[in-house]
């Protein structure tokens, strides 16, 4: 290897400093615009239905007492007094306060319907009875606007770390 000369010092130094840049715009680019897009894309595939197990562990009657509407997720939860229908005959269960998401607007009785969870909790979410599942494929398309963000950030941020980093002096002789 032969010596570097000052112009590929200047070169290296200014590389390493774009370098730095893009990194650093490429992290605020992913905190402030990939972090809000991809929550705000996982939580709007909720109106598509839900992904929960189609086992139902428990089924009942829902008496509603409100509904509010939401942008985002499922677009309605309601507060309801539910009764569950029971195995046994010995005993009926006591109605319970619980939160019941549905796709439209609820108001009196409906059935509803818990759900084995696919993953661990205590309390998996209640939802009317005919609630839409979703297919397995439905995480294609957030996956590709991650995609597309991602490239276009990286290239974005580069481009613009060259702009802030700007051309390397000429060396004086």
């Amino acid at each position: 290897m032969g010596r570097r000369t000052r112009a590929g010092k200047i070169a290296k130094a200014a590389q390493q400093r774009t370098d730095r840049w893009a990194v650093s715009l490429w992290m605020l680019f992913a905190f402030l615009i990939m972090l809000p897009v991809s929550g705000v894309v996982l939580t709007a595939m909720e109106r598509f239905g839900t992904d929960v197990g189609s086992v139902v562990e428990a089924a009942g009657t829902a008496s509603v007492t409100s509904c509010e509407h939401h942008v985002l997720g499922t677009p309605y939860t309601c507060t309801a007094e539910v009764t569950w229908e029971s195995d046994s005959v010995l005993a009926e269960p006591p109605p319970t306060q619980e939160t019941v998401y549905s796709m439209s607007l609820l108001s009196g009785e409906v059935a509803v319907q818990e759900f084995r969870c696919s993953y661990r909790r205590h309390h998996c979410r209640i939802y009317t009875t005919g609630f839409p599942h979703r297919s397995g494929a439905t995480f294609i398309p957030p996956v590709i606007v991650m995609l597309v963000l991602m490239i276009t950030g990286l290239y974005g941020t580069r481009r613009l770390a060259k702009r802030i980093v700007g051309k390397p002096a000429e060396p004086t002789v």
